[in-house]
């Protein structure tokens, strides 16, 4: 259960990160004069970042460092509410005047509350972790030292190569945070890239991280000689990490500015591809290789354990021998199968885990079941799909990633008839477990449990048919008459699905004012101004199908064209 915890809750922490360094949002901060509080949180959660998976490892037999991390999970929600609030504000302040904001209290509230779950985090001696890569890290280490010059002016640009999973984020995560690299470099900067190779907007975050340029430009030739001027002379560490373009001429506009560093300057980049190595490289590429059985035995062995061999349980050497073979020297499975066996002594368990899906498919029509396209739409609607611009529609990056989570066996196809999916038992029972109070089933927890809602962000209802006494007033769609007059205050509503809703005659007044919606199964248009046609004009990010009803209260022509339902 370790890793999946640390996952989630690194991701977490990494979204935060990513979004403290949204343009759009440090612009706002610096209007509202709260750039200042927002740069130490991105300081204080990087550094927390680094002793996550340490900490979800003492937390087994720790009982101060599992409270540290369900404050941490807490705190990071708090967060990012009031970063969704400024995001919110700074993309709609011509539209909305008077939304209240987070007060200064509240941020510096939040300031201490991270400096101190910061400074627990040495009281409880949590450190990084390494794990079977320390050869690795002090390759990278060797190269990154050495102030040789790279001849031509050019930059020098170490690319780390391997497959997904394999841990080449996490192995120049290791690189970047060492003491002796801090010491070293003048500056450094981070940059997550992915497949959306934007110069304008790399060079931007870039030089946001190293110098927290208070002016918004958007001009690439002064954003480059602002970068030149800020690198000259200063010897520089930059990562680009989950690098895939190979256009050479996008990556020699990227690096213009950056020749003009000191000697001994670097550029870490870590892909799939070796083409894209091919490409950057003024150095061999550093092929980072699956783990050494021996390694991976001992990665496998403190997940499940809490040692680096089977010695102190010789029952469970040879199952355990032959789960180490089947994880393939890949650190991300190695982890996870040991966190799912975690302090699991007994042999039978193991042997379960063995013979269960994870390794062999096998149909069973069991659980709960689900369209994929409905499970696309939830996480659109939580925001887990974040659209890069003009690239993928967010359904298409939904889908993307749904595929590979079914062939992980995450999911299972349960129907051939009209596709339907299933998550394994065992994969539901530890994401119910990670989750803990942060998901809450109403249907097991409303019983004795006065308190269980107030750290819930996640709520689930599900009916059954046989069921006698109703939960909800209105809990059929098909039932449903009318709609909160208030729902144009929702502004951060993202999904709204009244589809089968036929007794539903209007639509609540402001319906306009929802700009962040992404899913609108129908509208209806009414008689009065405030469910008219105009109100879809704002709604700029609705994805999917949308019916449109009562066409004939359309006033006049003028109206639908106002509407932009081309567009």
């Amino acid at each position: 259960m370790a890793f999946v915890g640390e996952a989630f809750l690194s991701a977490s922490i990494q979204k935060l990160v990513d979004m403290l360094a949204c343009p759009d949002l440090r612009k706002f901060a610096r209007e509202e004069q709260v750039h200042a509080e927002l740069k130490k949180w991105e300081g204080i959660l990087l550094k927390i970042h680094a002793v996550l998976h340490d900490a979800e490892e003492k937390q087994m037999t720790n009982r101060f460092v599992q409270i540290w991390l369900a404050e941490l999970r807490d705190l990071a929600y708090d967060v990012e509410d009031i970063l969704d609030d400024f995001a919110t504000e700074a993309l709609r302040r011509n539209l909305i005047k008077d939304d209240p904001q987070p007060s200064t209290s509240t941020i510096e509230e939040i300031t201490a509350r991270l400096h101190e779950i910061s400074t627990q985090k040495g009281d409880l001696d949590l450190r990084e972790n390494v794990e079977g890569r320390e050869t690795d890290k002090e390759a990278i280490l060797e190269v990154l030292l050495r102030d040789e010059l790279i001849h031509d002016n050019e930059v020098c640009v170490i690319p780390i190569v391997g497959m997904g999973g394999v841990g080449k984020t996490t192995l120049a995560q290791l690189a970047y945070n060492d003491d002796r690299v801090k010491n070293h470099f003048d500056l450094r900067a981070w940059v997550c890239v992915s497949d959306d190779f934007d110069v304008l907007r790399i060079t931007k975050t870039l030089l946001q991280s190293i110098a927290s340029y208070t002016r918004e430009i958007n001009d690439l030739n002064l954003l480059q000689v602002k970068m030149k001027e800020k690198l000259s002379g200063k010897k520089f560490l930059l990562v680009l990490d989950d690098v895939w373009n190979e256009n050479y001429d996008k990556w020699d506009s990227l690096c213009t500015p950056l020749r003009a560093g000191g000697p001994g300057s670097k550029v870490i980049i870590t892909t799939r591809n070796m083409g894209v190595a091919t490409l950057t490289r003024t150095v061999s590429p550093y092929l980072l290789q699956e783990l050494s059985n021996d390694d991976c035995r001992a990665v496998f062995a403190q997940h499940a354990l809490g040692a680096r061999n089977f010695e102190a349980h010789p029952h469970l050497k040879i199952i355990g021998e032959e789960m180490v073979n089947r994880c393939r020297g890949l650190p991300l499975v190695a982890k996870a199968l040991g966190g799912i066996l975690r302090n699991e002594l007994n042999h039978e368990a193991w042997d379960d885990i063995l013979k269960s899906k994870i390794w062999i498919y096998q149909k069973r029509k069991v659980g709960y079941e689900f369209k994929k396209d409905e499970l696309i739409l939830l996480w659109m609607g939580e925001g887990f799909l974040q659209q890069t611009k003009g690239k993928k529609r967010m359904e298409d990056l939904g889908s993307k990633y749904f595929s590979e989570l079914l062939s992980r066996s995450f999911f299972q196809q349960s129907s051939n008839i009209m596709p339907r999916f299933m998550m394994h038992d065992l994969i539901h029972d530890l994401a119910q477990s990670i989750a803990g109070n942060v998901c809450l089933n109403l249907e097991d927890k409303l019983e004795n449990n006065e308190n269980i809602f107030q750290k819930a962000r996640h709520l689930s209802f599900i009916r059954q048919a046989n069921e006698i006494f109703k939960k909800f007033e209105v809990v059929d769609k098909g039932n449903l008459t009318e709609m909160p007059v208030g729902m144009g205050n929702l502004i951060n509503l993202r999904h709204l699905d009244i589809a089968g809703t036929s007794q539903l005659e209007e639509m609540p007044p402001r319906m306009g004012s929802l700009t962040n919606l992404q899913t609108l199964s129908k509208f209806m248009v009414g008689k009065g101004n405030g469910s008219s046609i105009q109100e879809l004009k704002h709604l700029l990010d609705l994805q999917g199908e949308l019916s449109i009803q009562g066409l004939h209260n359309v006033r006049n022509t003028r109206d639908a064209m106002d509407a932009c339902l081309k567009e």
